[in-house]
């Protein structure tokens, strides 16, 4: 490769030679920058046999100035620019750079009008542009001078036109002249172009009108532009001069009038545009301004605002494209397409069209396109596209639409798409808003549109779901309903019998989706995926039981019947509270429950919920009512939501289970020692944890019901060594893992083991009698003597630590004050049962505990002081809570004073970036190990945390008071009372 770059350099470094006093710079393009006397240098640009650009800087340049460079090989340039020289040194470029002609000159500033002799030695010069020269009229010699000439462009030159100026310029075919101050054209301007096609002139400001036979001798004229140029009138006759006008382009300018005949006799004319400038009267259109053009194709009128009459059409039967966006049109003549029997695209956008009159269309046998957005429709009346067989798209956004007949599309058969975006359409006939509607199925004024496969109704104000969108139209491929009023949807809204068909429901009010319960999941050999889309984002979704099924189709569960992929990416939760703002893909299926009507939950009840995740109705009440347990009550009540099972519960246990058909009874933590009822066949799990039973209850292990045991006070001896084996092996105890005999898992011991332990227990106790015997012969002695050991010990400083007195949380009026922020209320609902019922605390809360009126950080402080422990549930919304942080701020200060554990720190979500996180807070969990909501551990964590209530040190300071001569000589002195008991009464007499 390095050989090849090498012999690239070479050749080029051969074929092209540096001049001196020039700084040369070869690779793609070649650069030249030669210096000479005076200021004066020069700069080419080249790219060799293909272009030659050169800039003069300075004056006084001679043909001996310029260097001799190589870049042709005395083969014709295809071209060359000079910008900034001479014109003069164009008579010796040819020779400087070896070329035997040039095929396009581009003259640009320069200081010098082009002169014939200039140009007479380039050759076969085919194409010239001048631009911003110091011509002031055409360089007609210079024309004459070039016979091969035949484009001639001249561009930001002030140009003035004058007779005669072309009589020597037969052999052009293209003229520009643009973007100067041309000041009007006038007779016979461009007389001797018998060869000119294409006359191009824009830009120029300094025409207003023009004279009838400016155009005079333009036989041979295809191409017409007079673009941007402030022509005002251009009289009829003008474009007589051309008969073989094809294109005629009058864009940006400001005609008063378009008269008749200015366009008689063209039968050549192809393609004609219009255009005006902003904010100016209308133009003026006659009766046969646009007539009798056979050959016309293209048209375009537009920003003119203008109306039209009918015949202005007449006699273009060729016409394929018409535009006349833009216009002032407030209504379209009946006859006003009669003739126009070929016209494939209309584009009547941008009027002011209120009405559209029967028939008007009807001629358009050929038509594909009609695009009536942004104008005053208010109705698309019976068969207004009928016998538009060929019509492929319509569109109508941005009107005023409320109505579309139901035959208004009759007869276009061939419709593939069409829009009706941001109008006031709801789509029903006057017989479905009068509710009289009795027919199964709802049809849109589309449904005989079988070939339709893009339909766009974004904002409107439609809430229905047509069934021949569902179930007719099966070629749709696009249905935009985004930004209208729907409000629930259900299966059968959603069951489309097209293929790789996208339905666009966002921004709608959709709190509910209503599907059939899913039957099949991923893997299944059932299973197909759904080639159809439903975008559902940004809908006010209302997150209950009503979406269950909705959030399983987004976990992989789908039913047998026909639906589509469902899309909520950023669908969130508008209710309810608890779930508000979650994303609903991050929802969990579990959680999406509803209440039971109010009049269907009992009384005694503080919940009643449908479940669809377990297939239930959960009621949690205080206690069974009459009315629950009448004979079938439940079992309908369950079968009324269709749903098959029904848990309870409750906070006091039943006197019996008759009449319940329960998949689950839950009586956990309610502190029962016993149990009042007996088993039940018809209750398939009942809940026992947690409670202060101490019998097995044996009666449900042999009825075969499914049991939690977990956390209760069995007795674990020889007597019940039997029953604990049944306990143990019992697959019914869906919790037996948990169970403990003293601080031992059941799962953990051999039950008979009991037996050995109580025969050893009878043997030690006999041995630990005779032990206390002895100790209390030595504790009788030491009590007689007590005041000369006292004395002793005090005397000799033996044993300081048994008077240390330790009155640690004795006089604590709570266990545990629990500190949060009021947004996390959720948070603390499910905490204070765990807390309260299951743990056994007393618990302080501001809501519950304060006093009304107090100061709130003397009620903080009191709190704090008055409670064993302090919880905090940290969270973003703690962290921005002040008073929050106060509470904090107070048991960790409290606890540094006292130097010991009072804070337990409950992490409910990350906080370790938030901006409000205090020093001390970081330091605290730097320092202390903390738990975590989610922790699946979390409760046995918690309840390990909690302090113990009634846990007491044993200190001497309660027994001994501080001895003395007095105190030893008088300690102690026992006598016996009235009532048999032993007191001392030597203590009435010390001092």
């Amino acid at each position: 490769m390095r050989l090849l770059i090498l012999a690239a350099c070479l050749t080029v470094s051969t074929a092209v030679h540096c001049p001196e006093q020039c700084v040369c710079g070869i690779g793609d393009e070649l650069e030249f920058y030669c210096e000479h006397v005076g200021a004066a240098s020069v700069m080419v640009n080249a790219r060799k046999n293909e272009f030659v650009n050169i800039r003069c800087e300075g004056t006084n340049f001679t043909c001996a100035d310029l260097p001799d460079i190589n870049l042709a090989d005395d083969q014709p340039l295809p071209s060359l620019m000079i910008k900034g020289c001479s014109p003069s040194v164009l008579q010796c470029l040819p020779a400087v750079l070896h070329a035997s002609s040039v095929a396009f000159l581009y003259v640009t500033e320069s200081v010098e009008p082009l002169q014939p002799e200039d140009v007479t030695g380039l050759g076969d010069v085919e194409r010239l542009m001048i631009n911003q020269g110091p011509e002031t009229r055409i360089p007609s010699s210079v024309v004459a001078a070039l016979p091969s000439l035949r484009h001639l462009r001249i561009t930001g030159t002030p140009i003035t036109l004058h007779s005669g100026d072309f009589q020597n310029a037969s052999q052009l075919e293209y003229l520009e002249l643009s973007d100067g101050v041309l000041g009007g054209i006038p007779e016979d301007a461009f007389k001797g172009l018998t060869s000119l096609k294409n006359l191009n002139i824009w830009g120029n400001e300094g025409i207003n009108e023009t004279s009838i036979n400016a155009l005079r001798g333009l036989d041979s004229l295809e191409r017409l532009a007079l673009w941007s140029s402030l022509v005002t009138d251009i009289p009829a006759g003008t474009l007589a001069h051309v008969p073989r006008l094809q294109t005629l382009d009058l864009y940006n300018n400001r005609l008063r009038e378009l008269p008749p005949g200015l366009l008689s006799n063209l039968t050549d004319l192809e393609n004609v545009t219009i255009t005006q400038t902003l904010d100016l009267p209308p133009l003026k259109l006659y009766k046969h301004s646009i007539a009798n053009l056979p050959s016309l194709r293209n048209l375009k009128i537009s920003d003119c605002s203008s109306n039209l009459p009918e015949d202005l059409f007449t006699g273009c039967d060729d016409l394929q494209t018409l535009n006349l966006a833009g216009n002032n049109i407030t209504i379209l003549p009946a006859g006003i397409f009669k003739d126009l029997k070929k016209l494939e695209t209309v584009d009547l956008s941008k009027n002011r069209i209120e009405k559209l009159m029967p028939g008007v269309f009807s001629p358009l046998k050929q038509l594909k396109y009609l695009d009536l957005n942004e104008n005053h429709l208010e109705e698309l009346p019976d068969h207004i596209f009928s016998g538009l067989r060929n019509l492929k798209h319509v569109s109508l956004d941005d009107n005023l639409l409320s109505t579309i007949s139901s035959e208004a599309f009759s007869g276009a058969i061939a419709l593939e798409t069409v829009s009706l975006k941001n109008n006031r359409l709801t789509l029903k006939s006057q017989y479905q808003l009068a509710d009289t509607y009795e027919n199964f199925e709802d049809y849109s004024p589309f449904n005989l549109l079988e070939e339709l496969k893009n339909l766009y109704l974004g904002g409107n104000q439609i809430s229905t779901m047509f069934s021949d969108w569902v179930m007719v139209l099966n070629k749709l491929q696009k249905l935009d309903l985004s930004r209208n009023n729907f409000s629930s949807l259900h299966t059968t809204d959603l069951q489309f019998l097209s293929q790789n068909l996208e339905v666009d429901l966002t921004h709608n009010q959709i709190s509910e989706v209503i599907l059939t319960i899913p039957t099949v999941y991923k893997g299944d050999p059932m299973y197909k995926e759904s080639t159809n889309t439903v975008l559902l984002d940004d809908n006010p979704l209302n997150c209950d039981c009503w979406l269950y099924s909705l959030a399983m189709r987004l976990k992989g569960a789908k039913s047998m019947s026909v639906e589509p992929k469902f899309v909520l990416d950023n669908a969130k939760c508008a209710s309810p509270t608890k779930l508000q703002g979650e994303l609903f893909k991050n929802v969990s299926p579990s959680a999406l429950n509803c209440d039971l009507p109010a009049e269907k939950c009992d009384g005694n009840c503080q919940s009643c919920e449908i479940r669809p995740a377990s297939n239930e109705l959960a009621f949690n009440c205080k206690k069974l009512s009459r009315n629950m347990s009448a004979d079938d009550y439940l079992k309908n009540l369950s079968e009324e939501f269709g749903l098959k099972h029904v848990s309870i519960e409750l906070k006091s246990p039943p006197q019996t289970l008759k009449n319940l058909n329960l998949k689950l009874l839950n009586v956990s933590g309610i502190q029962m020692t016993e149990i009042p009822f007996p088993p039940s066949a018809n209750v398939e799990t009942i809940d026992f944890s947690n409670n202060n039973l101490t019998e097995i209850p044996m009666e449900f292990l042999q009825a075969n019901i499914s049991l939690y045991l977990a956390n209760n006070k069995f007795q674990c001896d020889c007597w019940n060594s039997e029953d604990l084996s049944i306990l143990k092996a019992s697959k019914n105890v869906l919790d037996r893992g948990l169970i403990k005999c003293g601080d031992k898992l059941l799962t953990a011991m051999e039950p008979s083991d009991l037996c050995n332990t109580w025969r050893a227990a009878a043997v030690a106790s006999g041995t630990f009698l005779v032990l206390i015997l002895i100790v209390a012969i030595i504790a009788m002695v030491i009590y007689r003597n007590s005041h000369q050991i006292i004395a002793f010990i005090i005397n000799h400083g033996l044993c300081p630590c048994c008077f240390v007195e330790d009155l640690d949380d004795i006089n604590k009026e709570y266990d545990v004050f629990v500190s949060y922020a009021h947004k996390d209320r959720k948070y603390l609902e499910t905490l204070m049962p765990k807390l309260e019922n299951d743990f056994g605390l007393k618990t302080c809360v501001h809501y519950r505990d304060w006093f009304v009126g107090d100061f709130i950080p003397d009620q903080i402080n009191r709190s704090v002081e008055k409670s064993r422990k302090t919880i905090i549930l940290l969270s973003k919304n703690f962290l921005d809570s002040a008073y929050a942080n106060m509470e904090f701020r107070a048991a960790h200060n409290l606890a540094l004073k006292e130097g010991r554990s009072r804070v337990i720190l409950i992490l409910i979500e990350e906080v370790s970036d938030h901006e409000k996180l205090s020093e001390d807070l970081k330091a605290h969990m730097k320092m202390n190990t903390f738990l975590k909501w989610d922790d699946s551990r979390f409760t046995e964590r918690l309840q390990r945390a909690m302090p113990l209530r009634n846990n007491k040190k044993f200190v001497f300071p309660g027994v001994f008071k501080e001895a003395s001569e007095k105190t030893i000589k008088s300690g102690l002195d026992v006598h016996l009372n009235s009532e048999g008991q032993l007191v001392n009464v030597a203590g009435k007499d010390a001092v």
